[in-house]
């Protein structure tokens, strides 16, 4: 197996975890105990590697990487969309308002 064949497993091995994180985000609709930044250097490197790959012919690789990087920038931009402070409803949920209340159709 060739050094780029492996390289493109890892990548699209990394991808199914990023599409996870991506599912639960958009279920959960809330963030913790994650921060974007280490995750927006990797989304950075992603891209880097978009450019990279074709240069060394490495198109398995590349292919993988469309994958984690097209992940990594749907993830990168939940965490900063949910993370932002969001308006109050006239919810009167027990718990407070929460424009999330799952009673009005939220998470």
């Amino acid at each position: 197996m060739s050094a780029d064949a492996v390289n493109a497993l890892f990548e699209l091995g990394g991808s199914v975890m990023v599409w996870l994180n991506v599912i639960a985000l958009y279920r959960d609709k809330q963030v913790r105990g994650v921060r974007a930044w280490p995750i927006t250097f990797f989304t950075m490197w992603g891209c880097w590697n978009l450019y990279y790959y074709p240069h060394l012919a490495q198109w398995y690789s590349f292919f993988g990487g469309v994958s984690i990087t097209l992940a990594n920038i749907i993830w990168v931009a939940q965490l900063f969309y949910y993370s932002r402070p969001h308006p109050r409803s006239s919810c009167a949920c027990a718990d407070g308002v929460d424009p999330y209340c799952s009673r009005h159709g939220g998470a």
